[in-house]
């Protein structure tokens, strides 16, 4: 069984949930939008947005390192962001590319197509996807290994068709 992260006997696996025989590993979009939009509002109040963030941000790092322990050449930053891609898409966090920059000149765009947090909803003039975002910081910081920055610039939150990420390194 493959797992991208693994806490204490618990991780992110490829393989079927056991226990979950009908409805497998994959829980409706509606859910988790209810649970982070919402729910983590009322638990955490203002504070809600830097500890999805940083959840996020922590899981993006055990990504990247996940990556990282497989890859040959530890360098190849084009492996590297394949895997990405690959891994964002497996569990539905989204469809990311690189729209713009260089890692080489310290920042980087990253669009997030389909985002799990945010496709569809309405413009409700604010940008909501913390947790990408903080996927996005881990994943880079982990392959660069310096203190990594990332801002959502779009949202579908804020009337855009997508999200973009400023990550600066």
């Amino acid at each position: 069984m493959e797992t991208l992260q693994d806490h204490k006997g618990i991780g992110i696996s490829s393989e079927p949930i056991i226990g979950r025989d009908k409805l497998g590993q994959l829980v409706p979009v509606n859910v988790f939008r209810a649970l982070r939009l919402e729910g983590m509002k009322e638990i955490a109040g203002r504070g809600a947005n830097a500890i999805i963030y940083r959840g996020g941000r922590n899981l993006g790092y055990n990504i990247g390192q996940n990556i990282s322990s497989k890859m040959s050449n530890k360098t190849d930053l084009n492996e590297y962001l394949t895997d990405v891609v690959h891994i964002f898409e497996q569990l539905g966090i989204g469809l990311v590319s690189i729209a713009d920059g260089s890692f080489n000149n310290g920042q980087v765009y990253l669009q997030v197509d389909e985002c799990v947090t945010c496709a569809g909803i309405p413009n409700i003039g604010e940008t909501v996807c913390h947790f990408e975002g903080g996927v996005v910081a881990g994943i880079v910081q982990n392959f660069t290994g310096g203190v990594v920055t990332c801002k959502e610039v779009q949202c579908w939150g804020k009337g855009d068709k997508t999200c973009m990420f400023e990550v600066n390194l």
